[in-house]
């Protein structure tokens, strides 16, 4: 499920997504000083560049890229994200709560699997002494694909059938309309 349906980093954060004044999000709001809560607002851009799952071109690169990239080209800061690290964690992991359907928790989850596994294969020396391991845990991979896609299709299930809402409950009859 989207929660920022539009994206506009030259546009006050705020002012497009105002019911997202909410939980933590509410706290970094408050805090904020700067004239249109313009720290607060590219706080919440980064993050939703950065995490949203719909409608998010960057959404599918691999994180430490994502992050280097949108700060540098959003906010010409190539360290973002290291920078105000202590700020985004809470903001993160409160974006993904509200976002994240317990299917989009676990892709999540796996995706971030995936990325490392990635890193730590390119970076390693395949030699006589490691070729077999680096082979195993290539063709290993299929498996973390497979179940990424399974992941995946479950996702689409949920979308199409409408048999359960966020949290993962069935939803009422006023849910679906029926009443």
């Amino acid at each position: 499920m989207a929660i920022v349906a539009t994206f506009s980093p030259e546009s006050n954060f705020w002012k497009l997504h105002s019911y997202m004044i909410i939980g933590v999000f509410k706290e970094l709001y408050d805090k904020d000083r700067s004239k249109d809560k313009k720290d607060s607002s590219d706080i919440m851009w980064f993050v939703a560049y950065c995490y949203e799952m719909e409608n998010n071109p960057f959404y599918s690169l691999p994180t430490e890229e994502k992050f280097s990239i949108i700060g540098k080209d959003f906010f010409n800061d190539e360290k973002y994200y290291g920078n105000n690290e202590r700020k985004l964690i809470p903001i993160i992991e409160f974006f993904c709560k509200c976002q994240d359907t317990q299917f989009s928790r676990h892709l999540r989850m796996w995706d971030e699997l995936l990325d490392k596994r990635s890193t730590f294969l390119k970076t390693q020396g395949y030699d006589l002494e490691s070729f077999e391991q680096l082979d195993k845990m290539a063709v290993g991979t299929d498996k973390v694909y497979a179940t990424i896609k399974k992941i995946k299709e479950d996702i689409l299930k949920e979308d199409k059938s409408g048999s359960t809402i966020k949290g993962g409950t069935v939803p009422s009859m006023g849910d679906t309309g029926e009443i």
